[in-house]
């Protein structure tokens, strides 16, 4: 398990194509040495991958309260969305993901910001919307990392 020192390091520990923790994984982790932002981000994504979406939402609203900047809030505002998206709530899920968008544009992270385009380009598909979704799918052709790292 890499070294959990933020938000970012646990969502790239987690996974960003699938967000994956499970229970066992998480009792190595050492939890008692990460910040409260981490450990709420962390039980959020295990509560996700339990079906436990409610829990879920609680955790991630924990993990943004206490997110200590605006890099840490992006990512966590993207799994916010993720997991309004899975609840149907598409329109609360588009306002997660704009503003994550947002901030990726800000912080230079062409990565994030290219899968929350992604994501807001999806959304707009479900809410019967192609015309915003054409839009968000070239916006992220336009920022996609070439070499598939970190932008």
């Amino acid at each position: 398990m890499a070294f959990l020192s933020d938000i970012r390091s646990c969502f790239d520990a987690v996974g960003r194509e699938k967000l994956a923790i499970d229970a066992g994984r998480m009792a190595q982790l050492p939890l008692d040495s990460v910040s409260a932002a981490c450990r709420a981000f962390l039980y959020a994504v295990l509560e996700l991958n339990r079906g436990k979406l409610k829990r879920a939402i609680r955790f991630i609203s924990q993990a943004r309260e206490q997110a200590e900047d605006i890099e840490e809030l992006s990512y966590v505002l993207h799994v916010e969305g993720v997991l309004l998206s899975m609840r149907g709530e598409y329109r609360q899920a588009v306002a997660k993901h704009v503003r994550c968008a947002e901030i990726c544009k800000l912080t230079g992270d062409k990565l994030l910001g290219c899968e929350a385009l992604l994501r807001l380009s999806g959304l707009h598909l479900k809410l019967g919307e192609p015309a915003m979704a054409q839009v968000y799918e070239k916006e992220a052709a336009l920022i996609m990392p070439r070499d598939r790292g970190r932008a």
